[in-house]
């Protein structure tokens, strides 16, 4: 798979379906890949090098894949509020990088949690 032009070629959508399309819009009108994933996803985008894709789901949890091994599963982490306890909204609603191994992740709650992800 090429390195994607992010600002260029690719852009990612997420349907009810529990699938994650992504689309190349140089080279075709089908999706260029599909994920299937067992949750709703709420957020996604590319890591700022292009060589990671970074969804968030419904039920707070961060999936990593990645592009160049044809969107092969990396890993995923929950996003959890230690300090609250019961029933908590968890629905990703943002995402930033802010380094190279850290994002900003804000959820439903308007809560942000800073994670370190492993490299």
């Amino acid at each position: 798979i090429p390195e994607p032009k992010i600002e260029d070629d690719f852009f990612i959508t997420a349907c009810l379906d529990l699938k994650v399309y992504i689309w190349n819009t140089k080279r075709s009108k089908d999706p260029f890949y599909i994920i299937y994933v067992n949750e709703i996803i709420t957020k996604a985008l590319f890591f700022p090098d292009g060589l990671k894709l970074c969804l968030g789901s419904i039920k707070g949890n961060i999936f990593i894949y990645n592009v160049k091994d044809n969107f092969s599963y990396s890993y995923s982490f929950h996003v959890r509020n230690k300090n609250k306890k019961g029933s908590m909204k968890k629905k990703i609603t943002d995402i930033k990088f802010i380094k190279k191994n850290e994002i900003l992740v804000s959820h439903l709650e308007w809560h942000v949690a800073k994670c370190y992800m492993a490299k």
